[in-house]
């Protein structure tokens, strides 16, 4: 029997030891290791070999350790939880419960704690991660950290404050809860969908506005994002404006009655080169851009703006200087509470 079992084909093998385990799985091209009991580390488990692909079932144990639990430096490791009670855990007294440095990390299922720091890690250095499982928590930390620009999650799904139970805008970097603050127990599950994007006669169904956004300015063919939620840039862009700066887009913001802030960075529209056009297809016409500075900044392309309300608490609602940029206005709403609204 043993604390762990490593399946490798069809056949099966028992060991006491979870790093002796974890050593057999690594040899092999593919493997999968099985917990049968908790256990007590005093070391990380390293995943460091180029071309592995190792499972861990936690089958409803529980790794404990005094330092990371697993250190992923290369390879593909995936973890889930296959027990009836879904009562598997990973968790690190000290340090970062899961920190990955290299390789990619598929995440089904799971409870991953850290007394200490993030439950876990996957920092800008070209790590792949997918979860679409799993609850991460961490009693002094974000309970997640990841990339700056690339989310964590699968494809259709999201983060949500286990507490609450509401699902969180935030998927990049330091994930927050809904009122801003480090989530610190996080549930992946199913997400909403937050926007579509059209191009030519098929619409898409995106579950974060960044992805619809950034496909929308990566295709050959004229685009358009209808926003289906309301969305803060702080939460979903880490606080980064939206800049178009790529000659040849023709990309669509179709408010669609929603709010688009940015209340504590700059500008919500960085505008450098291509077409761009803002519009509001709500029957209501409630949609709205609202900075701290800048709403809409134009320094090249052009810009068509149908519809919506433009905000900025201290500066311009729109800026267009003397340089050429094309502007063309047929609606919208205009206001600055310290300044020109419009400043052409």
């Amino acid at each position: 029997d043993g604390v762990a079992s490593v399946t490798i084909g069809e056949t099966t093998t028992g060991y006491d030891n979870i790093q002796d385990a974890l050593t057999a799985a690594l040899d092999e091209e593919s493997a999968t290791l099985t917990m049968l009991a908790d256990v007590e580390i005093n070391s990380s488990l390293n995943v460091d070999k180029n071309g592995c692909d190792v499972t861990i079932d936690l089958n409803g144990h529980k790794i404990c350790s005094s330092s990371n639990v697993i250190y992923l430096n290369a390879g593909k490791l995936t973890i889930e939880d296959n027990s009836t009670g879904q009562t598997g855990t990973m968790e690190s007294d000290n340090y970062t419960t899961i920190t990955t440095n290299g390789g990619s990390i598929t995440i089904h299922g799971g409870t991953f704690i850290s007394t200490d720091s993030y439950a876990l890690d996957i920092p800008d250095n070209g790590v792949i991660g997918s979860l679409d499982g799993g609850r991460f928590i961490s009693t002094n930390s974000n309970a997640v950290h990841s990339s700056y620009y690339t989310t964590a999650l699968a494809d259709g799904f999201a983060y949500y404050n286990y507490s609450s139970g509401k699902e969180l805008e935030s998927t990049i970097y330091n994930i927050k809860d809904e009122d801003g603050n480090p989530a610190k127990d996080v549930i992946v599950k199913p997400a909403s969908v937050k926007a579509t994007l059209t191009i030519g006669s098929e619409t898409t169904d995106c579950y974060t506005f960044m992805s619809a956004f950034n496909a929308a300015l990566n295709s050959t063919s004229p685009a358009t994002v209808t926003m289906l939620v309301d969305t803060d840039l702080k939460k979903v862009n880490n606080d980064y404006s939206l800049e178009i700066n790529k000659n040849g887009c023709d990309v669509t913001l179709d408010l669609n009655g929603h709010k688009l802030t940015r209340t504590t960075g700059s500008n919500v529209i960085e505008l450098k080169a291509g077409s761009f056009t803002i519009t509001d297809g709500s029957a209501e016409k409630t949609g709205v851009m609202k900075s701290n500075d800048t709403t809409v900044d134009v320094s090249g392309g052009s810009i068509t703006i149908h519809g919506g309300t433009f905000i900025s608490n201290n500066s311009n609602a729109l800026y267009i200087p003397d340089n050429g940029v094309i502007a063309s206005l047929d609606g919208g709403r205009f206001i600055s509470t310290n300044s020109n609204a419009v400043h052409s």
